[in-house]
């Protein structure tokens, strides 16, 4: 269990905290260890000083400097809040009387600490409304103000008779500053429409509702069953609609489902769909001629996601997606499919994060890449493939106040796989490191992007070559909205340019300028409006090694825009518009694109 609000007794290196477990709040002691323990931790275990009753929090604690004294915001069951004050020698004899040094009602008295004499404690609290300083003499509870700030003071820290430490808070975030450390007389008020009202209509203090007290309620009369919670007897249906999908050049129609316990333990996600020969997709007209009209068995589309702890079952046969209908990438794929990932999560300490993935996946009947659209195939449709495949992700990305994105910082994965199929085995190994750095400029930042992968097989089938084309992006989309980042888009030679690029080894590297984004105060209305825009210029370069295409170096240079809107208040989408360019460096050949994307609702 985890212990909060420490501090640091100075007279005898004790430590302070609250811990909350339960419902409850406790203050806790960590002694130090003697001079002549071996072990290397210096402090040992935790000992219970005092738990409060239920419903009462303490929070901010400090200890004065003689260690004769501890304080201590307190909260009760109907929100009101003190300044606690507790002699060391009452706890320690179990006696737990504080003195009250202040009732600030419903205003939460923060970060109040003792001055270096433990005369004085200083503080901030929004008891006029805006938050400000104030110094409480400890001897004799006298309470006065030491600021009349117009946007809040926050922390503040003695430094000397003369002046205090302090943040204040501006639009452009917490601002450093020095304030006079003495008291101030005119202390003026916010006027809350609530209090007014009450002011106004006396009877409304009446209209409360009593909270009730253990006495008052028979808790085993609500308690309608006592079991072992077993998520897959739970599970229940949460949604179901119909759906239109996309599969390669046609459309189709179907039901969604997915069901699921309520605390998400477990959960089942499942489509069936059918799509008509007749019913083509005219907004994929410009591939067309990648795809022939479909069998008999592509009819019929079915997929399923399984998820329970760390583990997830996935599989479907004919797979078709909704966002599909728009391209130009296209996730739908013919044959069956089914496989299980394991997930373990290694770090989560944010930023920094860490996680680590295994996966066995089955495949058959297969007439395209299943990672990589361009990679059409044939004569492997009576082929059963079996990939194994683990991967590690490792981030420590950070972003300062007012950012959109990542503006600094190290994201690395290593993925490593192989395919098995006809008694022969096909590894293959892909890595990425990206690291970022702020440049001088709020909010603009330098990545530098590199990726390098290889297949140790010269045969080839649809595991043993890697594709690479375009910004990655559908017209209506719900991926990252910055698809040109990932490893194998190309953007400048989109999936319709007469250019393909298939590779059996490949090292890329990209930089990006991302530049700062302009906020808007107002722009729209109430249930629709604009958040930010942010642009973002990129280049690239792109060696390839094949055996089937001659090698490829390839350079591009794009830019791409994106406007987060939000409908509702609550439900952001981002358009995004992008156009590159890109050039053969060894042939006269230049390809360009362009590129625009609605991300809905994510």
């Amino acid at each position: 269990v985890r212990t909060g609000d420490l501090a640091f007794d100075q007279s005898d290196k004790s430590i302070w905290g609250i811990k909350h477990l339960n419902g409850f709040s406790t203050i806790t002691r960590i002694d130090q260890k003697p001079k002549d323990d071996k072990i290397l931790t210096p402090y040992g275990d935790w000992d219970q000083v005092y738990t409060y009753p239920y419903g009462h929090d303490a929070f901010d604690i400090d200890v004065s400097p003689d260690g004769k004294y501890l304080s201590a915001a307190v909260t009760d069951l109907q929100g009101s809040q003190s300044l606690l004050l507790y002699k060391m020698e009452d706890l320690d004899n179990g006696e737990f009387q504080p003195d009250t040094l202040f009732n600030f009602s419903v205003a939460s008295p923060q970060s109040f600490r003792f001055t270096p004499d433990g005369e004085y404690l200083f503080g901030s609290s929004y008891y006029t409304g805006v938050s400000n300083i104030f110094r409480i003499h400890v001897e004799s509870k006298e309470i006065s103000a030491v600021s009349n700030s117009l946007t809040g003071l926050f922390r503040p820290v003695y430094i000397d008779d003369d002046r205090l430490f302090a943040f204040n808070f501006t639009s452009d975030g917490f601002q450093p500053v020095y304030i006079p450390n003495t008291t101030v007389d005119n202390l003026s008020n916010i006027d809350f429409l609530g209090n007014i009202t009450v002011e106004k209509y006396p009877e409304l203090i009446d209209w409360q509702i009593p909270i009730p007290g253990k006495a008052d309620v028979d808790m085993e009369k609500l308690i309608t069953k006592k079991d072992k919670y077993i998520a897959g007897k739970e599970m229940q249906v949460n949604y179901a609609y119909p759906v239109v999908v996309g599969y390669k050049n046609n459309v189709g129609v179907g039901y969604r489902m997915q069901i699921s316990d309520p605390f998400r333990f477990k959960s089942l996600d499942m489509s069936l769909s059918y799509t008509p020969r007749a019913w083509t997709n005219g907004l994929l007209e410009d591939r067309a001629e990648d795809f022939v009209e479909l069998e008999d068995e592509e009819l019929i589309h079915f997929n399923f996601d399984y998820n329970f702890g760390q583990f997830n079952i996935h599989g479907g046969f004919n797979e078709a997606a909704f966002h599909d209908l728009f391209g130009p990438s296209q996730s739908s794929r013919k044959g069956l499919k089914l496989g299980v990932n394991y997930d373990k999560r290694l770090l989560y300490d944010p930023p920094n994060t860490a996680s680590l993935r295994f996966g066995i996946s089955g495949f058959y009947g297969l007439d395209q890449s299943p990672e990589y659209q361009q990679i059409l195939l044939a004569g492997f449709d009576k082929n059963l493939f079996i990939n194994l495949s683990t991967s590690i992700n490792y981030s420590t990305a950070r972003a300062s106040l007012g950012a959109v994105d990542a503006e600094k910082g190290i994201r690395t994965s290593l993925y490593v796989s192989g395919a098995y199929s006809a008694k022969k085995f096909y590894p293959r190994v892909i890595g990425s490191f990206d690291v970022g750095m702020q440049l001088p400029g709020r909010h603009f930042s330098l990545w530098i992007r590199n990726s390098v992968g290889s297949s140790f097989s010269e045969t080839f089938n649809p595991f043993t070559r890697f594709g690479f084309g375009a910004f990655g992006n559908n017209y209506v989309d719900y991926q990252a909205t910055r698809q040109y980042r990932t490893p194998f888009s190309l953007p400048g030679i989109s999936f319709s340019a007469d250019r393909i690029i298939i590779a059996k080894t490949f090292a890329k590297s990209m930089a990006e300028f991302v530049i700062p984004p302009l906020r808007f105060r107002k722009l729209g209305g109430f249930n629709f409006f604009a958040n930010w825009i942010q642009p973002t210029v990129f280049t690239s370069v792109l060696f390839t090694d094949s055996i089937e295409l001659p090698d490829d170096k390839i350079a591009n240079l794009g830019a791409q825009i994106d406007l987060r809107m939000v409908t509702f208040s609550l439900l952001p989408s981002t358009l995004s518009v992008g156009y590159a360019r890109a050039w053969d460096l060894d042939g006269p050949g230049s390809y360009n694109e362009w590129m625009i994307s609605l991300k809905l609702l994510h």
